[in-house]
């Protein structure tokens, strides 16, 4: 029974973020009409890049959150692969064009990036931070105000690098602070506002702490405000080498 329910979650979060992707990928292959009938040359590929490359960004991470589902089922988040990675260019840039369209289509929001070409390159998994980012940014979309921006800031502390994604929204009570990053918590207020299942945040931390970063609700509300912590260690050599492991 107890492997039974360990297996029944690995398979729910994975579906939780399998949705996000796959429905973007249908959403942008219904748009390019993309069928026998259309030859894809060099002018159609020219206009149509972004979204052909978001098609492949998703499918990427489609096939990624598949090979969660043999993974060991008492560990909902694989561990980490750490390598030297820019956060920018490996983990932001991405995402950029599939968030923005995501951001216009849903709330006609912008989002808004700063600070990252600041940050050293990093040692992190980056499949696991771009969890993170997808699962934070979606949520600062689906529970923000219409028409407003949503910012996502790098910025360098004194015992790291921090990373706030914030926006402007109905924001998050008192007493709700360590519930939402409780799986499947979904607050009475914001339930209505988008299809969820209660998982993002308490995914977004675990990927975090398999990456030795944390997650913090640094602000709760006008606005609401989410920051990624991490350590600074981790951009001075491979923490793997330091610690003998």
């Amino acid at each position: 029974m107890e492997l039974n329910i360990a297996r029944e979650r690995v398979v729910s979060v994975t579906k939780h973020d399998l949705n996000a992707p796959i429905g973007t990928i249908k959403h942008k292959t219904f748009e390019l009409r993309i069928n026998k009938s259309i030859r894809l040359d060099d002018d159609y590929l020219a206009v149509n890049r972004y979204d052909i490359y978001d098609i492949g960004v998703c499918t990427m991470m489609c096939l990624n959150l598949v090979t969660q589902l043999d993974a060991d089922p008492y560990s909902f988040i694989p561990n980490a692969k750490t390598e030297q990675i820019s956060v920018e260019g490996r983990v932001i840039a991405p995402l950029k064009n599939m968030l923005a369209h995501f951001a216009s289509e849903q709330n006609d929001m912008h989002i808004y990036y700063d600070g990252f070409d600041k940050f050293p390159e990093l040692w992190l998994d980056a499949s696991l931070m771009q969890r993170v980012v997808f699962n934070l940014l979606t949520n600062a979309v689906k529970y923000g105000e219409n028409k407003t921006q949503i910012k996502i800031t790098g910025r360098i502390v004194f015992d790291g690098y921090d990373i706030d994604i914030q926006n402007m929204g109905p924001g998050i009570e008192i007493d709700e602070t360590e519930k939402v990053f409780t799986p499947k918590y979904r607050s009475p207020r914001t339930e209505k506002m988008g299809f969820g299942l209660g998982l993002g945040l308490s995914i977004a931390r675990a990927c975090l702490e398999k990456c030795n970063c944390k997650l913090l609700l640094t602000k709760p509300k006008n606005p609401t405000i989410f920051t990624i912590h991490i350590p600074r260690h981790l951009g001075e050599g491979n923490p793997q080498q330091n610690t003998g492991t």
